[in-house]
């Protein structure tokens, strides 16, 4: 893509959020999903040298113009308006790239017309000796432990784990909403009504050699603000790029205070 003049990658990095799915994803790639999980669960250094790797290779795309201009100046919205081509009267970002790495609810913003334009494809396979395996939020149901009408709500929780309050549900909500990606759980769930988009999701998460949930979703607050912290001197403006000694450094500063205040295990 470089070579025909396209920048090939958009990157929100106003959304620490979304920013670091690279991270969730090249680790996994690189690392593997039983590491990923040990990081996440504060039992491994951030000093580790296959932490310094990931952030090496992502510093390495960077470096080589493999993303946009500034992407620490770019919004969700934005990433996503940089890969759109149906706007050439009046563009919506200033720069264009060909991808990006999104969740699917930062389509909910785009208009149906421009929505069509795109696709999707699984985060591309980096070392064959490592499974395939997947990010995703899986949204589900719980009650209070102590809640007073305990048979009732159990029964309910019941029914709408079954595959008959998921297949309501599913037929309730309109893809026009932005809820392309709302898949039912349930097995049984008939998939044929899936649009073909979901059904490729769909199948994504299915065969994936396990799930996780995104990283900024499972740290603790202090370490999620760590990592934005190094996120935003990721991309800088005017500043040097930090260096991948520091960001592991500042990275296992932020999982020693929370271990410290009992977020992590010792």
């Amino acid at each position: 893509m470089l070579t025909y003049g396209e920048t090939p990658i958009s990157l929100p990095g106003q959304n620490p959020f979304v920013t670091a799915l690279w991270f969730d994803y090249l680790n996994l790639r690189l690392n593997g999903s039983d590491f990923h999980q040990d990081l996440i669960a504060g039992r491994v250094s951030f000093h580790d040298e296959r932490v310094g790797r990931v952030w090496q290779y992502w510093i390495s795309l960077l470096d080589r113009d493999y993303f946009v201009n500034s992407p620490g100046e770019m919004s969700e919205t934005e990433s996503m308006t940089a890969l759109i081509r149906g706007d050439t009267e009046s563009p919506l970002t200033r720069q264009k790239a060909v991808m990006t790495l999104a969740p699917h609810f930062s389509l909910n913003q785009l208009p149906p017309a421009f929505v069509d334009e795109l696709d999707f494809f699984q985060f591309p396979q980096m070392d064959a000796t490592i499974p395939l395996d997947e990010v995703s939020i899986v949204v589900g149901y719980v009650i209070p432990a102590g809640a007073p009408n305990r048979s009732q709500a159990g029964a309910f929780i019941r029914f709408m784990g079954s595959a008959e309050a998921q297949e309501l549900q599913r037929n309730q909500v309109s893809e026009d909403e932005g809820n392309v990606w709302l898949i039912p759980a349930h097995r049984d769930v008939d998939r044929t009504a899936l649009s073909p988009t979901a059904a490729k999701g769909d199948l994504a998460v299915r065969n994936a050699n396990s799930i996780s949930p995104p990283l900024m979703f499972e740290l603790p607050a202090s370490m999620r603000e760590g990592f934005a912290q190094v996120l935003r001197r990721l991309f800088p403006t005017i500043s040097a790029r930090i260096q991948v000694a520091e960001i592991q450094s500042m990275l296992e500063e932020a999982r020693q205070a929370a271990i410290q205040k009992g977020e992590l295990p010792q």
